[in-house]
């Protein structure tokens, strides 16, 4: 009989994207095994490449967003330099008729808004703020479903 502590365990991950072939690559890297269920045909999720009608369709592009060096490295470790491209995201979000720079800042809440909603948003951030200070239910920011 084997000794329990010998047998590997299989980790099960739900999807073949960029992010459970990431999680499995990590997990191999360390000795364990994983098996990926990928409920489509291919592999890659939304940053894929399909052949249809004799061309070829990208879902993606597929963006990698992240402030943590480390793991941004270990990322472009994988790929070869001319792999990916680099750029400035510039994107815009569209609230009550006009579009806003996002990520948004305080001063495009309070040029792009208009004093009104940037008075109401100021408002209800405040309001927040004191309600965690003063409440005495400190188990309400535990999880996401008490929140």
């Amino acid at each position: 009989m084997a000794n329990i502590k010998e047998k590997k365990q299989i980790y099960i991950i739900l999807g073949g994207g960029i992010t459970g072939l990431w999680t499995a690559c990590r997990l191999a890297e360390k000795g364990n095994n994983a098996l990926i269920l990928e409920k489509e045909n291919f592999i890659g999720g939304l940053a894929s490449t399909q052949y249809r009608d004799g061309r070829f369709f990208d879902f993606g592009p597929h963006f990698l967003t992240t402030t943590d060096n480390a793991i941004l490295e270990q990322i472009l470790s994988v790929f070869a330099k001319d792999e990916l491209l680099r750029f400035n995201r510039k994107a815009k979000m569209f609230f009550c008729d006009r579009f806003l720079d996002y990520p948004l800042t305080a001063r495009n809440v309070l040029m792009q808004m208009g004093f009104k909603n940037a008075f109401l948003s100021a408002l209800s951030y405040v309001f927040i703020y004191l309600k965690r200070i003063f409440s005495d239910n400190t188990d309400q920011y535990e999880n996401f479903e008490k929140w």
